[in-house]
């Protein structure tokens, strides 16, 4: 059961998107959303430039660099205090949240804190150049935990809805079955839950979409089964186009069934979906 949902955030024009999710999954869950805005440490230059700068400027360039720092985790603060108006509150059932900031490395801070959440929620910018890349990255291979991605958006949107149909990448293989089994509240809460294949038989034993439909039937789930054509598309871009075709609200796959070396060097299914902001949120487990 997602009970802490842990959202990063930068300040950046990303935090609605993933914010907004986050508040989403606590609302649907009856659950408890922190925000953790971390900002790297505010620098002014390479050690080889700042060697020719007078102190006073250096001392200057720094005061400027940390009020940007300030104003940018002020942003993000505020930005979680008006979802929380909008979704938390008193009364049962509603989403109850809290707040941190701190100064550090994403990718260090964000899996570790994320060890101890439940869920983690991210948005990626349409150019991948953003901060919360790496640590995406490190949180989905190294906190045990699974990853929710935010979708593309228009800047200012926020998600309409969430979990009402969910697609499920299915293969068989160890990273899907976690993330299968991390989404089960989601899955037994859903209107719609479709299994979704590729046109080539999984070799697995577990492999067969049919044995996870009536697997899910224990937990209260009827699934139907698709398989997709991927008509030369990539297999990631491809079963994101047929959850969407089909009205999803979310999917549900495995990350890095392969190693992280081998996904980078040959390409991948999870490669492809962490590469660029999907079409519709995707909660993912290694």
């Amino acid at each position: 059961m997602f009970k802490k949902i842990l959202v990063p955030l930068t300040g950046a024009g990303t935090d609605r998107r993933s914010a907004a999710l986050a508040f989403m999954v606590a609302d649907r869950v009856r659950g408890h959303v922190e925000g953790l805005c971390v900002t790297p440490h505010a620098e002014v230059a390479s050690p080889v430039e700042t060697a020719s700068i007078p102190a006073a400027l250096g001392r200057k360039l720094r005061e400027i660099a940390e009020t940007r720092q300030s104003q940018l985790v002020e942003s993000a603060r505020l930005l979680f205090e008006d979802l929380d108006r909008r979704f938390g509150g008193p009364g049962t059932g509603r989403p109850t949240s809290s707040w941190r900031a701190e100064v550090g490395s994403l990718a260090e801070i964000i899996p570790e804190e994320a060890r101890l959440a439940d869920l983690t929620v991210f948005a990626r910018d349409g150019g991948g150049a953003d901060l919360i890349g790496a640590a995406l990255e490190a949180t989905l291979f190294d906190s045990g935990r699974p990853i929710l991605l935010a979708p593309a958006m228009e800047p200012g949107a926020e998600p309409a809805s969430f979990g009402t149909a969910v697609a499920v990448a299915w293969d068989g293989g160890l990273p899907a079955s976690r993330a299968v089994a991390s989404a089960l509240p989601l899955l037994a809460a859903a209107d719609r839950v479709i299994i979704l294949t590729g046109e080539k038989p999984s070799n697995r034993r577990a492999g067969d979409p049919d044995r996870l439909a009536e697997s899910l039937r224990w937990h209260g789930v009827n699934a139907e089964c698709l398989r997709v054509t991927d008509d030369g598309r990539p297999l990631a871009l491809a079963l994101v186009a047929g959850a969407a075709e089909c009205g999803c609200d979310l999917m549900v796959m495995g990350g890095y069934g392969h190693s992280r070396f081998r996904e980078t060097v040959l390409g991948g299914v999870t490669r492809d979906i962490l590469s660029t902001p999907p079409d519709l949120p995707i909660l993912m487990a290694h």
